[in-house]
């Protein structure tokens, strides 16, 4: 009969353990945004973006052309974070595009992107942004290894235009 209350006991306090890490509303969990769990070489698994041109056609703002972005087939695409609050891209990717102007038919086209470039980036870890030299990025995800972020820019072009572009980036600690 002690056998039996042990195991009972052990059962027990297995399945409120068990339990307990499921109380965390679901979400995944995230760590601290600085630059310390920053810190690090990351190398580029994802990249999706959209622009979309919207204008004024017979009195009514109509959407004009929208274009996709879609990055595969990452080489050595990386982004290293130093802790000295410098950055350095680099690598390549492939990046499909494809382009519906308003009343032609859609097009696609694929070409190789090269990155080399570096900078200076500034860590929100209240706000989870980070800014690179001076453009403000959306940490949408960052658990210390895996790293998902999304630009937002909005202007008028040259043609009084107004133009919307998100793209998201997702990136893991090497």
């Amino acid at each position: 009969m002690k056998t039996l209350k042990f195991f009972l006991f052990v059962a027990t306090i297995f399945t409120l353990s068990a339990c307990s890490s499921d109380d965390d509303n679901g979400g995944p969990v995230q760590v601290a945004l600085t630059i310390d769990n920053l810190t690090g070489t990351f190398e580029f698994t994802y990249y999706e973006g959209m622009t979309e041109t919207t204008g004024t056609v017979q009195g009514n703002t109509v959407t004009l052309a929208t274009t996709t972005y879609f990055g595969d087939t990452f080489t050595n695409a990386r982004t290293m974070f130093n802790s000295d609050g410098t950055y350095e891209n680099s690598g390549s990717f492939r990046i499909t595009t494809t382009t519906n102007v308003m009343g032609q038919d859609p097009m696609t086209e694929s070409e190789i992107i090269t990155i080399i470039d570096s900078g200076d980036y500034v860590v929100n870890t209240e706000g989870r942004t980070i800014s690179f030299d001076g453009n403000l990025t959306e940490v949408i995800y960052f658990d210390g290894t895996n790293l998902s972020i999304r630009t937002t820019d909005n202007y008028t072009d040259e043609n009084d235009n107004d133009v919307s572009e998100t793209a998201e980036y997702r990136l893991v600690k090497m």
